[in-house]
């Protein structure tokens, strides 16, 4: 490869990088050379073997697999009971008949058949020949698959089942197999075939646990009886004879005629019997404690060497840990998924949800807890530390003492890199105070409290920021795209859904670029990237060693040698760069790596793979761009519903006799409107909160916990951006808690900030602080509710926003909530009918494709994108907190993505925005808008916020990456990266 001077260039001057010595020029090869080999690692495609074990580790294709072997299995026990009829060998009985013969041979064989792929797929697949449910299956099928054989040779197994020597003591085994073919098949999977209530599969399991012991003892009784009567006809007993045997003698025990004769042996058994009484309850009860305490997570990891594996450690809970397993064994992430191992290690024992899904089989070979603390050397060794390429520490989503959660977690941090300094350690913390701490100990961080913060405070100014964020960072794989879409299609009215369950598929993936791209300005590499591969690319990744530089230092912070930039307009390429691409396949990194502009061909596949879905849907999709010119303006809350039925019945939704809690702007509303504030009102003093009386057009922070929420500056911060629509709106702040004078003295420099005293659970506080007047408001959760349940965690943030609704009509609402479970309250129920995981019901709620929704808990995903792509949280971080150097409006907590050393590259980093389509292109194909948006305004599209009519009302959702036909109507906005605000519209909308 030809070496790089690596001149940063632009229309007015050259700029010559410190990479002229020797030493940095090498520093920075190796740098790119690292780049591309983990992006190329990332984008690599897995072997067709690891993807089908993958696959069905993880999707009904395995539980139907298992299914069909265990009905397999219980044809083979069903027939060994029927052929037990065959046992004799009294001339008058019937002879074993050939076809049963042949029966059991062709079942044994089926099973043995079907059962060595699982040995294939499996990523050992010599420890899997050993493991206990192979050693039943060999030892199940061979001896009656040898028998058969020796048929030819011995006419004995023809005139009798128990013919074939030796082999017949083998044969109850496959009771054993039977049972642990059943157990697999209601193993409590998140893939199951049956969906079952906890407490009726573990009833399942114990029934039928009981019951095939009883079998197995039964098929063995009947087999030593059968051979030690062999030639006493009259005392051979039936296969039911011997389990009704059984059975009774577990019950009842069994009879004896032996009788002590002396006073000796009668005094020896009274002896036992009292010795027994009295000391083997104790010694028992000491036993039974000391093996319940014995836990079977106190062993090592057993690693090899050319398997990777992860850490994962820190103060977490089952939710956290789930959302970090499963967005980390995506399949969608490529061969890293199937050949990394993850090592859980925490100092309790596993709770009962995490033991559950750890036996998930997408788990079960892939996952290994170990109980242990990082902070403790034995522990580091036992999960092989020393050798693991990477360490996530997770920490609590809502802190009751953040500084402490966050010196725990110091702690963790430099426990792992005094043990090994080459890991890399990625983090969660609480406080953004905090994070500086970690500078040289974690390659990333990600500040709970920061991005919450931040990711509210931009969902104002951009009407679904935090939802496609969340989507943007959130893996979901092509089966579950075609389910929700199969879903969709069953109901007409719900076409519009197509779109959205299209766009949620969508991610960022780091790309290199190969030398067609050189030269280029990055609006023309981006406008031919999106015409030719169908992605969006919008920003890029520079590595550039200045001085204050330090290469060790997290990603995007000032002292970091690599900076991100948003739409760098007229930037060049110069092919060291990384560059960042919204996509729905992670193949786009390879072809990018390949690209050649003159090798598109009229055939071109991904053309046709992005528009065939729409070839024959031309004219309904025309029809219904006419319906839409006619839609109501767009409602940024549409209603908020208690819903107790159950999730999955959809049926009930379509009755109109359910009672709803519209938000539309009819008369009658307008009355039930002004008896609400009539009501809240009367006992409010007109000399109280005189600051605020005329206010309108504001901002309401609701807090309704008992202590004055932390780090609301940043919020602020983010809403007084120089290019943020609601710099100059006015903000009140909701709080029963007192703030302190530091508190205040920083809220008020960022002027127009008011703090009322109050509760937003009474109706009354709300009126004091103008909710009929206010533009926005968002409900801050309680996070002293973390700890309960999720059926009533959320109460308080639910009636709050019942309270906003019941005396506002037009005003934006933004719910944080603890547990996503509580999107289905508001708004409509699910859109979509799915059986999906939960996650993914949880990004099919109205409310979370509106964006009125948000959870901390999505943060875990974020965390883990960081082993796949380590710029995610960085780019994140920029479209949350695009202030520019000289922005005063900047909370000092925030971590400042560039510095004054960067300013002579005149590279420029847009801003996101939300604005009403232009006029002129309604009706127009979305590649039409991209490209004018590139062309004319230097803009860059990252998608739609659309507005269709959903059951007699309004409701909007986000479109990620449309398809190059997408029809763009009336009520459109579009999401897109520019320096400043486009120049066809006065200001973006909410």
């Amino acid at each position: 490869m030809k070496s790089k001077n690596y001149l940063f260039v632009d229309n007015q001057r050259s700029y010559q990088s410190p990479s002229s010595s020797v030493i940095a020029n090498e520093r920075d090869e190796a740098w790119v050379k690292n780049q591309r080999e983990f992006i190329y690692k990332s984008g690599k495609r897995a072997s067709i073997r690891k993807r089908l074990a993958f696959q069905c580790d993880t999707s009904r294709i395995g539980r139907i697999w298992e299914l069909f072997d265990a009905i397999l299995s219980a044809m083979f026990v069903f027939l060994y009971i029927w052929n037990t009829r065959y046992v004799k060998l009294d001339s008058s009985e019937e002879a074993f008949p050939f076809i049963l013969q042949t029966a059991d041979f062709i079942l044994a064989t089926l099973i043995l058949i079907q059962y060595i792929p699982h040995i294939w797929l499996d990523k050992e697949p010599f420890q899997y020949t050993f493991n206990i449910f192979s050693i039943l299956t060999w030892i199940s099928v061979f001896p009656v698959i040898a028998a058969y054989i020796l048929t030819i040779f011995d006419d004995v197994m023809d005139n009798t089942y128990m013919g074939a020597g030796i082999l017949v003591y083998i044969y109850p085994i496959r009771f054993a197999r039977l049972h642990w073919a059943v157990q697999i098949v209601f193993a409590p999977v998140k893939s199951s075939l049956f969906k079952l209530s906890k407490v009726m599969r573990k009833g399942i399991r114990l029934v039928t646990a009981i019951l095939f012991t009883f079998l197995t003892v039964t098929a063995f009784i009947h087999l030593v009886t059968f051979k030690q009567s062999e030639n006493k006809v009259d005392e051979n007993i039936s296969f039911s004879d011997a389990f009704f045997f059984t059975v009774l003698s577990s019950t009842n025990g069994m009879s004896t005629d032996l009788i002590p004769d002396s006073a000796f042996t009668r005094a020896v058994i009274l002896y036992v019997m009292l010795a027994g009484a009295l000391y083997i309850p104790t010694a028992l009860s000491e036993l039974l404690t000391l093996i319940q305490e014995r836990s079977k997570y106190n062993h090592s990891y057993k690693g090899e060497i050319y398997k990777e594996h992860i850490i994962v450690t820190g103060d977490f809970d089952s939710t956290s840990l789930f959302e970090f397993l499963r967005e980390f064994f995506c399949l969608d992430h490529g061969l890293a998924t199937m050949n990394t191992y993850v090592v859980i290690m925490h100092p309790d024992e596993p709770d009962e949800e995490i033991v559950e899904f750890l036996e998930d089989p997408a788990f079960v070979t892939r996952v290994q807890y170990i109980k242990g603390t990082p902070t403790w050397r034995r522990s580091l060794e036992k999960i092989r530390a020393d050798t693991a390429s990477a360490a996530f520490l997770l920490t609590k989503k809502f802190s009751k003492n953040g500084d402490e959660d966050d010196a725990n977690q110091i702690m963790r941090a430099l426990a792992i890199k005094k043990y090994n300094r080459k890991l890399h350690i990625y983090s969660q913390v609480n406080l953004p105070e905090n994070v500086p701490h970690f500078d040289f100990l974690a390659k990333d961080v990600i500040c709970i409290d920061e991005i919450t913060m931040g990711l509210m405070a931009q969902s104002l100014v951009i009407p679904g920021f935090a939802s496609l964020v969340v989507l943007l960072t959130t893996s979901v794989t092509d089966d579950t795209v075609r389910n929700l879409i199969r879903s969709a299609k069953k109901k007409p009215e719900l076409n519009w859904a197509i779109e959205y369950v299209r766009g949620i598929k969508h991610e960022i993936y780091a790309v290199t670029f190969s030398e067609a791209f050189i030269g280029k300005t990055f609006l023309e590499c981006s406008e031919l990237i999106y015409s030719r591969l169908g992605a969006v690319l919008f920003s890029i990744g520079i590595y550039r060693f200045t001085k204050g530089c330090f290469p060790n230092s997290q990603l995007g912070s000032d002292t970091s040698p690599f900076q991100i930039f948003l739409n760098p307009r007229n930037y060049k390429i110069k092919g060291n760069e990384i560059g960042f691409v919204i996509c729905d396949n992670a193949e786009v990194t390879a072809k990018m790596a390949t690209f050649n502009e003159n090798s598109r061909r009229w055939y071109d596949v991904t053309y046709i793979a992005k528009s065939a879905h729409n070839l024959f849907n031309r004219g309904n999709r025309n029809s219904k761009s006419s319906k839409l010119k006619s839609t109501a303006p767009l409602r940024p809350f549409t209603q908020v519903k208690i819903d107790a039925d159950d999730e999955d019945d959809l049926s009930d939704l379509e009755d109109p006799d359910i009672p709803l809690i519209p938000l539309c702007n009819v008369k009658s509303d307008e009355e039930i409107l002004r008896k609400n504030l009539k009501k809240a009102a009367a006992n409010i003093i007109e000399s109280e909160d005189h600051e605020i009386k005329d206010i309108t057009d504001h901002i309401i922070i609701c807090d309704q916990s008992k202590d004055f929420p932390e780090n609301l500056d940043i919020f602020i911060s983010v809403l007084r951006e120089k290019n943020s629509t609601c710099r100059d709106m006015p903000v009140i702040i909701l709080s029963n808690g007192k703030p302190s004078d530091t508190q205040k003295r920083v809220l008020k420099e960022f002027g127009q900030v008011y703090i009322i005293k109050g509760s937003p659970l009474r109706r009354r506080d709300l009126v004091r602080v103008k909710v009929n007047y206010a533009k926005k408001c968002v409900v801050l959760s309680d996070s002293s509710n973390s700890e309960k349940l999720y059926t009533n965690a959320d109460a308080a943030s639910l009636m709050v926003a019942l309270n906003i609704e019941s005396l506002t009509n037009d005003c934006y609402v933004l719910v944080e909530c603890i547990y996503r479970e509580t999107f289905k309250m508001i708004g409509e129920s699910d859109s979509v009918k799915n059986n999906e995981e939960d996650y993914i019901q949880a990004l099919m709620r109205p409310s979370f494709m509106a964006g009125n929704v948000f959870t901390p808990s999505n943060l875990d995903t974020m965390l883990c994108q960081c082993f796949y792509n380590r710029h995610i949280p960085l780019i994140m971080k920029c479209l949350v907190f695009s202030h520019e150097i000289d922005d005063k409006m900047i909370s000092p907590k925030i971590e400042r993505q560039l510095n004054h050393e960067w300013e002579d590259l005149r590279v420029d980093s847009g801003h996101l925005f939300c604005v009403d389509v232009p006029s002129h292109h309604i009706g127009n194909t979305y590649n039409d808008l991209y490209s004018y948006l590139i062309k004319e305004h230097q803009a860059v599209p990252l998608g739609l916020y659309r507005c269709v009519t959903h059951r007699s009302g309004p409701h909007n959702y986000i479109y990620v990456n449309p398809d190059w036909d997408t029809i763009v109507n009336n009520s459109d906005k579009v999401y897109l990266i520019a320096s400043k605000l486009p120049k066809f519209t006065s200001n973006s909308t909410e």
